[in-house]
């Protein structure tokens, strides 16, 4: 067992004060997450851990390709003792979901995924998912170029809500050099060396060149990372609050204190609503920067909607601004 990795972990679950905690592994039969659950599973009785996973089927790929998936899941969760929570869509169903609130087939996957791993825990129960380095690299870069706000820029959050990144700091090479070291089956996806989807663009075309062209840009991100996670604890530090009142659904403020704010405030109050109006279900979606422009403005005439779209509206009603829920949905 690799000791470096092995702490690793445990730092993470001491930093986070994981201890006595159900934790449930996000497992797809990659790489990524039979590392996590191999790892996590190296510690549990340390930490005093319950560990449970969960693997979806979305029904994007052929079924031969779900079934080694599966088996590998299977004999992995039989072999450690460990419950195997299993959803399965049937073929092409998320793709007409996509096409039906007109959203992305990776958004849609996502959405259905952690509504799934919500269903499977308790309150204070914990959701493990194995975004490492190098998916958080690739987020960041993706981010930039899509002008994301600071706070985008920083990444993927090694925890936020009920879900944690054990391995978000780690190397993907790292975790294979790990599980061929140990012997560990896992399934390779195909389609991660096809171009059809941005993140693939960005990890089999965009990445290598920059690469070439800046050999130590994965530290230099690191750094980056760094500066924006102290610049917006500075930011948090300095900014106040605004009070949201819940009424039959909808989150009402103070149209003159949300009017003081200034824009990374205003953002910053944006999230927070956005979560609690979805309770956190949807942890990794983002709230495109072009959707925030309209908050900018000096002042919203009453009734004038704001911000409509992705499943809420925000309008102005007086002295109040009112965040509504549209629908139970996510729409683009």
């Amino acid at each position: 067992m690799d000791e470096k990795l092995i702490n690793s972990i445990r730092n993470y679950l001491i930093d986070n004060k994981i201890f006595n905690k159900n934790i449930l592994v996000a497992l797809s039969g990659g790489p990524d997450s039979v590392s996590l659950l191999f790892l996590l599973n190296s510690v549990k009785e340390e930490f005093s851990i319950n560990l449970s996973a969960a693997y979806v089927n979305h029904g994007l790929r052929s079924k031969e390709e779900n079934l080694v998936d599966y088996d590998i899941v299977k004999e992995h969760c039989s072999n450690l003792g460990v419950k195997l929570h299993v959803k399965i869509f049937k073929q092409g169903e998320i793709f007409e979901i996509s096409k039906e609130r007109r959203n992305s087939i990776e958004s849609v996957s996502r959405e259905l995924r952690y509504n799934f791993f919500n269903q499977l825990v308790a309150k204070d129960d914990l959701i493990a998912v194995a975004h490492n380095r190098d998916d958080q690299i690739e987020t960041q870069i993706m981010r930039f170029f899509q002008g994301s706000s600071y706070e985008g820029l920083i990444g993927i959050k090694s925890e936020r809500g009920n879900i944690i990144r054990p391995l978000i700091n780690i190397e993907k090479s790292y975790l294979l050099s790990y599980l061929n070291s140990e012997r560990i089956k896992f399934a390779l996806d195909k389609t991660n060396s096809e171009n059809d989807y941005l993140r693939n663009k960005i990890r089999n075309i965009l990445i290598p060149t920059i690469e070439e062209v800046f050999p130590s840009f994965r530290n230099s991100l690191s750094k980056l990372e760094g500066k924006l996670i102290d610049l917006n604890q500075f930011i948090n530090l300095k900014s106040k609050d605004l009070e949201w009142t819940n009424i039959l659904g909808s989150w009402v403020t103070s149209y003159n204190d949300f009017l003081n704010l200034s824009y990374l405030e205003r953002e910053n109050e944006i999230y927070r609503v956005f979560d609690k109006t979805f309770h956190g279900d949807i942890p990794s979606y983002r709230l495109p920067n072009r959707f925030l422009k309209p908050i900018r403005k000096l002042n919203f005439k009453n009734n004038e909607i704001i911000l409509e779209g992705h499943g809420i509206q925000f309008y102005r009603n007086k002295e109040h601004l009112i965040w509504t829920l549209l629908n139970n949905k996510l729409l683009k």
